[in-house]
């Protein structure tokens, strides 16, 4: 999913991905993930575990002072986050009894 609204962002139509959304979708990455948070307002973003600035004080700060709905996907707790049992999903794996949040 990341690979395909990254496609989506950089091409729009020409990357062949159909985005049907009522707010604008964005991925943030680890190169410049302050500036493009402070740029988006009313937005999706999306953020894959391998980003080593999600569990940063600073990115929990800019959080919560955005107005952005965020997709954070990561195995990990994210203890420097806000955030309650009603804006997470969790899974729960029977085989392993490890819960997984989405």
């Amino acid at each position: 999913m990341i690979r395909l609204l990254t496609a989506y962002n950089n091409r729009h139509e020409s990357s062949g991905v159909t985005l049907i959304c009522e707010k604008a979708c964005t991925v943030l990455t680890e190169g410049d993930w302050e500036m493009r948070l402070s740029g988006h307002h009313d937005r999706i973003i999306f953020i894959d575990e391998g980003n080593a600035f999600v569990r940063s004080k600073r990115f929990a700060e800019q959080v919560r002072q955005s107005d952005n709905y965020f997709v954070i996907i990561y195995r990990d707790s994210l203890y420097e986050l806000p955030y309650s049992i009603e804006e997470i999903y969790g899974l729960q794996d029977s085989r392993t009894n490890h819960s997984r949040l989405y």
